[in-house]
């Protein structure tokens, strides 16, 4: 069979990959196919990595990736706009610079800059790397070069260039004939930092930033850190008082049969130190913490303990001991004694079904985790909490999430009033008292009416419970206007429940029903679910609910992040002006449209100061908007595939208030 460019016989490995393989058996292209959910057709992609000829001259390099594309659809989709997800090309052997990467494929390049005999270079080294941008009108793929590596002839990078051609360089010294002691590097701005390495080991003894900071470290003979002396306090100037401090102790076997520790003495302001012992089990899991408490004699300890499968159990959270220091010896706690433990319980596949938060061996809280399926996990949290049903696709993706209400039935005992204007509610029906003085039993959830008084017209009523085990609506002269005919000579404790079965009912004191309003089952409780769907690269797709449609439709003003890239339609982004060069008309009309241009004329200058003008700013605003990334993703776990977003920038906005569709149900 053929496929791209490439023909051979396909061939299926054992771990199941197939593999295209040319006649002479090297292998020509590697596919594997993600069907995802088998019923959802848009699930499934496949990606297909092909790899560079070996050279004559070492015909064993046969495992050298030369372009990797994924596509949405089976194996044998053509890559095109619509389908390709991802498309990267790898050059080899090439002289590291972003305007000659070599020839793509090729394994072995002939560049005599460097001086070096022979002068073709077969040794699969990666020196560039190409993403996709673009295809044209007749759907060839345009690429950008991503970056670009130069190697000493150690096969150490030595300097590697950023998209727009910035180097940073690695300096080795010595530079020949020996293992490095010193590494220095020097990034786009010229920014200097060394590091001091210790041959033998690899280990770092000292690093140095750009600002001259200096952080220095020493070793035992296994490779330990025994300490370390931060920025501000030079080894040379304090060689006996290091910022901290570390010893090992190694034990378990034979005689000994103590835990394994490390002791880390940290420096305090006075120049004493504080003392932090850490105690590990045969596992070298951690067993235990004992630390010096800050503010009073005595140590903190913190106590961890597993199972057979070596899953965490039980933690004991951090308590004092005001009679003991940190020791190396194992401190056993009665269980009645600990003030906060924390308990996981598991089921067979290791997933944890409870956890409980104890004090002194008595149940504070409790939270539950059920899985009622291979795709949704449900999860009950302590009293006041929210209980959630999350749902994922085959992808592992949420497909669903909902946030149950959880509202007991309410229970007004005998004498309770509902005013005029005021409600109350379980996590299914709310009963309201309105202003025209209509008693309602409406759905929380549709909005429904599901029974009532019928005594509208009456303005200021109320409802009672009374003591009898009546439940009645009076107006503000105290008449009857509605009673549920449900009241007992001489009972006394009756009360009403407003039931998480939609239904209102009236009990005597003994438990017994006396009157029911006859609509349970006729609602719902009111959980909120919100569906999530995505683009085949896996990225949120608000175009696929209908989000940007509307906003479109509407002309309201709205801007996009490049992370909606790749699902259809269009959609405009801000456009940076290109240094030198103001933006066209077309430019203009966009950044208009997506609230940037009002600056110009509001505060002149501001757009360019918002806007960076020079490659300098450019790097710079790229550096802080990659630090915010990452901590998006620390604090969200929200993860974006950054080698999807390729696409180039889609255009479209306007003016007006949109029809949002409904997210919720």
């Amino acid at each position: 069979m053929s496929l791209g460019s490439h023909s051979g016989e396909l061939v299926r490995d054992s771990s199941g990959v197939f593999h295209l393989v040319a006649d002479d058996g090297t292998k020509i292209e590697r596919l594997t196919g993600d069907l995802g959910d088998i019923s959802v057709a848009s699930q499934e992609t496949c990606t297909t990595t092909s790899y560079a000829p070996a050279p004559s001259s070492n015909p064993m390099m046969l495992t050298y990736p030369s372009e990797t594309i994924e596509v949405s659809g089976p194996c044998g989709t053509a890559p095109s706009t619509a389908k390709t997800l991802m498309d990267k090309r790898i050059f080899y052997d090439g002289d590291g610079s972003i305007t000659s990467p070599g020839t793509y494929g090729k394994l072995g390049q002939s560049w005599p800059s460097d001086g070096a005999t022979p002068q073709v270079h077969s040794l699969g080294n990666m020196t560039a790397v190409q993403t996709i941008k673009s295809y044209d009108s007749s759907g060839s793929p345009a690429f950008v070069l991503t970056g670009a590596l130069t190697y000493d002839k150690y096969g150490r990078v030595s300097k590697s260039l950023d998209g727009a051609g910035q180097p940073t360089t690695t300096t080795y010294v010595p530079t020949t004939s020996t293992l490095p002691t010193s590494v220095v590097t020097t990034n786009p701005l010229g920014w200097v930092s060394t590091t001091t390495i210790d041959p033998s080991r690899g280990a770092v003894t000292q690093s140095k930033d750009a600002n001259g900071r200096l952080t220095d470290s020493t070793f035992d003979a296994l490779g330990r850190r025994t300490a370390v002396w931060l920025p501000g306090r030079a080894k040379a100037d304090f060689p006996d008082t290091p910022d901290e401090k570390f010893s090992y102790s190694v034990h378990g076997s034979g005689a000994s049969v103590a835990p394994s520790t490390v002791t880390t003495h940290t420096l305090r302001e006075d120049e004493t130190y504080d003392t932090s012992i850490s105690l590990y089990d045969g596992m070298l899991q951690l067993r235990q913490t004992q630390t010096q408490s800050p503010a009073s004699a005595g140590r903190l300890i913190t106590s961890y303990y597993y199972d057979s499968h070596g899953w965490q159990v039980r933690t004991d959270n951090a308590y004092v001991d005001t009679a003991n220091e940190p020791s190396t010896t194992l401190w056993a706690a009665l269980e009645t004694d600990v003030p906060s433990e924390a308990t996981v319980f598991y089921d067979g596949l290791g997933r944890p079904v409870q956890n409980q938060t104890l004090a002194r061996k008595v149940l504070v809280a409790q939270s539950t985790t059920t899985y009622p399926g291979v795709d949704e996990v449900d999860t009950t949290p302590p009293a006041g909490g929210k209980a959630t049903a999350t749902v994922t696709n085959a992808l592992g993706q949420t497909t669903a999430s909902t946030a149950k209400d959880t509202t007991p039935d309410r229970k007004l005992t005998a004498g309770t009033v509902i005013a005029s204007g005021s409600s109350y509610a379980s996590n299914s029906v709310r009963l309201s008292m309105q202003a025209d003085g209509n008693l309602v039993l409406t759905g929380i959830t549709s909005g429904t009416t599901l029974w009532s008084s019928d005594t509208a017209g009456n303005p200021g009523a109320s409802a009672t419970i009374r003591t009898d085990g009546s439940f009645v609506v009076t107006s503000t002269a105290g008449t009857v206007l509605w009673n549920s005919g449900s009241a007992t000579t001489g009972s006394t404790g009756a009360y009403l429940l407003i039931r998480d079965d939609a239904s209102v009912q009236v009990y005597s004191s003994a438990g017994a029903s006396k009157w029911s309003s006859g609509t349970a089952g006729k609602a719902t409780a009111a959980n909120a679910t919100t569906h999530y769907t995505y683009t085949p690269a896996g990225l949120p797709a608000l175009r696929a609910d209908g989000i940007i449609t509307a906003v479109t439709e509407a002309n309201v003003e709205t801007a996009a992040d490049l992370g909606y890239l790749g699902a259809d339609g269009t959609f405009r982004t801000p456009v940076r002006r290109r240094e030198g060069k103001n933006h066209n008309g077309h430019e203009k009309r966009g950044n208009c449209a997506c609230g940037v241009c009002w600056t110009s004329s509001a505060a002149p200058g501001l757009t360019d100061w918002l806007l960076p003008q020079t490659a300098e700013q450019f790097h710079l605003l790229d550096a802080v908007g990659q630090l915010g990334v990452l901590l998006l993703v620390a604090t969200t776990g929200m993860e974006l595939d950054l080698a999807r977003s390729s696409t180039p920038p889609r255009r479209g906005c306007g003016h007006g208030w949109p029809r949002w569709p409904a997210e919720s149900s």
